[in-house]
């Protein structure tokens, strides 16, 4: 199975982006993965979409997200006009404020579901708004096909008008499940930066309106874990920079990251790493880098 590699794909060095407008008269396109995320818009006609071992129709109107990684492709098709944007996680970072958890929810915790072969959550727009998009694309096509003096910041600004229009959509548009997973992610945002506090797992579920138990299951299910797990799991990710990159006090950054009790904090560095926090500062501190905490469901954009 074939691999399309973003370095194949984007025509300006770093700038992980690429655009491509297809129309599939017949046939389908062969399973792939990639390693980048891929924005997905279908603007006409039917199809097909085989992703995960899974296989369900798609027809215009129909937008979702794929993480790198993900094996899909298309087949059955009748006159399929697919909008392909491929991008790395780094050029959407000016938008990961907090303040678009609808954006998160469509790029982060939805793929994450449905890589899982769950579908059900994807957006559906109607045509009317499939035409605004259109226009959007068109000008990003324009000049992404053009390559002006400045084509990549005024691409860049595109796709970020873009994505911001999806968010909107998404919130007015998804059924509850959608809406679903947006009040998820704002949970799961405070879980993320918030660490220094003292967090009340079952106060953030309820605030958004989830009974504790539902939204511990509904975490579980998407990601794995449980909320408390991923809390931790932040709490020392974060230690484990501040080890790496100052020079603080191994107690202050533990009390700095959410764990008042020093000796917790160091039981649960070492589960999650292997090593003691003064441990783990010595082994970085000598020239080379010491073991990093296992990684966590991915989050951020």
């Amino acid at each position: 199975m074939y691999t399309y590699r973003m370095t194949e794909k984007q025509i300006e060095e770093g700038f992980p982006f690429f655009f491509d407008w297809n129309l599939i008269s017949s046939g389908g396109f062969h399973e792939h993965t990639h390693d980048f995320r891929e924005l997905v818009i279908i603007a006409g006609g039917t199809g097909l979409h085989s992703a995960g071992g899974d296989t369900y129709p798609v027809i215009a109107g129909d937008i979702f997200v794929l993480n790198a990684g993900q094996r899909h492709g298309f087949i059955d098709c009748h006159d399929l006009e697919i909008y392909s944007l491929g991008f790395e996680n780094s050029i959407l970072r000016p938008l990961d404020t907090g303040d678009l958890p609808a954006l998160k929810a469509l790029l982060v915790t939805e793929p994450t579901l449905r890589a899982g072969s769950e579908i059900a959550a994807r957006l559906h727009l109607p045509p009317g708004r499939i035409t605004v998009l259109r226009d959007m694309l068109e000008k990003i096509g324009e000049e992404w096909s053009g390559k002006s003096p400045g084509y990549v910041e005024v691409v860049r600004n595109h796709f970020e008008n873009l994505m911001i229009q999806l968010a909107r959509y998404y919130d007015s548009e998804s059924h509850p499940s959608g809406h679903s997973l947006t009040r998820l992610t704002m949970c799961m945002n405070i879980l993320e930066t918030d660490l220094a506090e003292k967090l009340d797992l079952k106060g953030i579920a309820e605030e958004n309106g989830f009974r504790y138990a539902a939204f511990r299951e509904e975490v579980k299910r998407i990601y794995g874990i449980t909320p408390l797990q991923f809390l931790i799991h932040q709490r020392i990710t974060r230690a484990a920079d501040l080890l790496r990159e100052t020079d603080e006090r191994i107690s202050q950054i533990g009390y700095d990251c959410g764990f008042e009790d020093s000796n917790y904090f160091s039981r649960m560095f070492r589960k999650e790493t292997g090593l003691s926090p003064r441990d783990y500062r010595r082994a970085n501190a000598t020239g080379g880098r010491g073991p990093v905490p296992p990684k966590s469901p991915d989050m951020g954009f």
